[in-house]
């Protein structure tokens, strides 16, 4: 008899399960994802490497002849130079400016860029002026060169120096002169300083690291630094790391640290985020929240250490919470209406990281789903978002959590969170 009686609570425990999963499955139907991150989208949609090299090969024929001349040999290095790029960009402008750094190779009068029907075939030009830039020689002419553009003080070298920033990122990564880097890097001037970042991508020399990193100060270079960084891959978030972790630094420059961080999706990369999380540093937390959900977004299977994540999904909802509260218990009218101006900015911001911070540990796409449906805010998509969060949030996270989405009066939801912050885990 009692054999027959675990069979059946076996089978009725098997059937309760595939029922709940079916019923899961059914709510998620209901439940349509309605937008996702733009940086993903993007990153999906676009090849932006691609793009940024044509736009900068039209820009560089009103700027310089060699710097347009490096620009098509680049086209032609990375097989891009496509038909539509060569119309697109043999477009003839009324005047080129003619390039100081033209005067060391040009002699007479030549035309600036022979027309691209005349070239000689890509590949064996790519070939050939790869071998040239390799030689003994050019080497040596080009380190005179660089070194009479870098001592230059007059002030009107900025083309040159941007020629020669191009220049470099063309050559092999062991050459000499890649050292000439660390100086233009530094350079005032954004336009130098981007091609000089964009050659220390192409390079991937460590001694670069520290030069790209101070140029997140800037935005005017900061993208260009957060891509050359991200190209370096996993063998620098190690580095990043120590920049992310360290008081010293500005507060903005570690912050910019963990949006590259976000851009090498690696468990070491989540780890040091999350770490860097629990140290509880509220000027750092949305930006390590983000970075956090940017790595979950695009790799669900990188896990994030559920301790600390739950500490902070606890943290996030009691400000929610006493925001709240402080805004129900403001005496003065005055006051209200203007705690009322940023009230819902604040909340919103806060209903947010939860989100991102639930995704952290739970199904990132069922927990995405559910959010953006109650943004929707009709009564039929947060109802089917609170029958999803229902079957795959623990209790002791449902009960703090649907005070926040419930269709309540204020003074209801006020007194639910009263009670539940004398609940909550001491932190």
């Amino acid at each position: 008899m009692s054999i027959i009686a675990v069979v059946f609570i076996v089978a009725w425990v098997f059937a309760n399960l595939k029922v709940s999963k079916e019923y899961t499955n059914i709510v998620k139907q209901k439940l349509e994802m309605k937008w996702d991150r733009g940086d993903r989208i993007v990153a999906e949609k676009m090849d932006v490497d691609y793009t940024k090299l044509v736009f900068d090969t039209i820009e560089s024929r009103d700027r310089s002849s060699v710097l347009y001349a490096m620009h098509l040999f680049d086209l032609i290095k990375q097989d891009k130079l496509t038909p539509e790029v060569r119309k697109l960009i043999s477009y003839k402008a009324d005047e080129r400016k003619v390039s100081s750094l033209g005067g060391l190779f040009e002699s007479g009068e030549t035309t600036l860029v022979p027309e691209t029907d005349d070239m000689l075939s890509e590949e064996v030009l790519g070939k050939e002026v790869q071998e040239i830039m390799s030689l003994d020689v050019y080497q040596e002419v080009m380190k005179g060169y660089i070194d009479k553009v870098l001592v230059d003080e007059t002030g009107d070298t900025e083309t040159s120096k941007m020629e020669v920033a191009k220049a470099i990122g063309l050559m092999e990564s062991h050459s000499p002169l890649a050292q000439k880097l660390e100086e233009l890097l530094e350079d005032e001037s954004p336009e130098v300083s981007k091609y000089a970042i964009e050659s220390a991508a192409r390079l991937k020399r460590r001694e670069h690291v520290p030069g790209l990193i101070y140029k997140l100060h800037n935005p005017l270079t900061r993208e260009d630094a957060c891509t050359a960084l991200e190209k370096y891959g996993e063998k620098i978030v190690g580095t990043l790391s120590d920049y992310l972790g360290d008081s010293d630094e500005d507060v903005g420059l570690r912050k910019e640290v963990a949006s590259v961080l976000a851009r090498i999706p690696t468990q070491d990369s989540a780890d040091f985020l999350a770490w860097e999380l629990a140290e509880d540093n509220e000027d750092m937390d949305p930006e390590l929240i983000d970075a956090l959900d940017r790595i979950r977004s695009g790799k669900p299977d990188i896990q994030v250490q559920e301790e600390i994540i739950k500490i902070k999904i606890f943290k996030e909802i009691k400000k929610y919470y006493q925001v709240l509260i402080k805004f129900y218990d403001a005496k003065s009218k005055a006051k209200k209406v203007k705690m009322s101006e940023q009230l819902s900015e604040n909340l919103a911001a806060s209903m947010m990281n939860i989100f991102k911070l639930l995704g952290l540990i739970y199904s990132h796409e069922d927990i995405f789903r559910a959010y953006q449906n109650i943004r929707t805010a009709t009564k039929d998509s947060v109802d089917y978002a609170l029958e999803l969060l229902d079957n795959i949030l623990p209790k002791e996270i449902r009960d703090v959590v649907f005070p926040l989405i419930e269709d309540l009066p204020l003074e209801e939801r006020v007194k639910r969170c009263r009670i539940l912050l004398k609940t909550f885990p001491k932190m």
